[in-house]
């Protein structure tokens, strides 16, 4: 969990027009591992229910892979807000797959307009010779 100055998520973009709580700590979002080397990418739409600066319910509304609303309603779910907020409202987050693949596993990149936009940027990690099933040339001596 990390708390989040004000800096950090006064410029958020508010499509709604509808005011929504300022998030005052969260924990990271992640990309599931599942989903990023499988290549699945997504959008998950999901409105917050927020009572006494606590999220009470998550609705999706997302034909995305049920990997990626599963994190998604999970880390909203870490959200913490002021004790006397109440409000309803959306919030959308975005799974994109970075064309540059890896040696090794590595944190995606985030995006951060909370608490109505989250973008979640992930890198595939580049198969090895032995993952690939490659035959490797034979030396002999």
């Amino acid at each position: 969990m990390v708390g989040l100055a004000p800096t950090q998520i006064g410029a958020a973009q508010n499509p709604q027009n509808v005011t929504a709580p300022m998030v005052l700590a969260a924990t990271v979002p992640s990309y599931p591992d599942v989903a990023l080397s499988a290549g699945i990418t997504g959008v998950v739409e999901v409105t917050v229910t927020v009572r006494k600066g606590i999220v009470t319910k998550t609705e999706t509304e997302s034909s995305a892979h049920r990997g990626l609303v599963k994190a998604a309603t999970q880390n909203i779910r870490t959200w913490k807000f002021a004790t006397n907020a109440n409000a309803v409202f959306k919030t959308t987050y975005t799974y994109e797959i970075d064309n540059e693949q890896v040696a090794a596993a590595e944190n995606p990149r985030i995006e951060l307009a909370l608490p109505y936009s989250i973008k979640i940027i992930g890198k595939r990690v580049k198969p090895t010779c032995s993952d690939c099933g490659a035959v490797q040339p034979t030396v002999v001596p």
